[in-house]
């Protein structure tokens, strides 16, 4: 999963209906969530409480993001069998 996804699908599991109140659910600013769908990911931290949220774990959250942050192929590739593993 993306960055974006995770977001939508921790909304939709909790009933919120805006970023906003997300954001507050999370304990961070809205401008945040809006950094994160304009392409930053989350740090580790955050990625804590979205697996507590939805209720995955938590090397599935990080190596999700780190595929998004990966600058090569061969990289996101590993780190995209690391969340696919981790999900089993």
């Amino acid at each position: 999963m993306k960055t974006i996804e995770y977001i939508d699908e921790a909304k939709r599991i909790n009933g919120l209906d805006t970023d906003y109140k997300l954001a507050k659910l999370l304990g961070c600013r809205q401008q945040k969530i809006s950094n994160w769908r304009d392409g930053q990911t989350m740090d580790n931290n955050t990625a804590r409480q979205f697996a507590e949220i939805l209720d995955v774990p938590l090397l599935k959250v990080i190596a999700d993001m780190e595929a998004e942050r990966a600058k090569d192929e061969p990289t996101r590739k590993a780190w995209k069998m690391l969340a696919k593993l981790s999900k089993e």
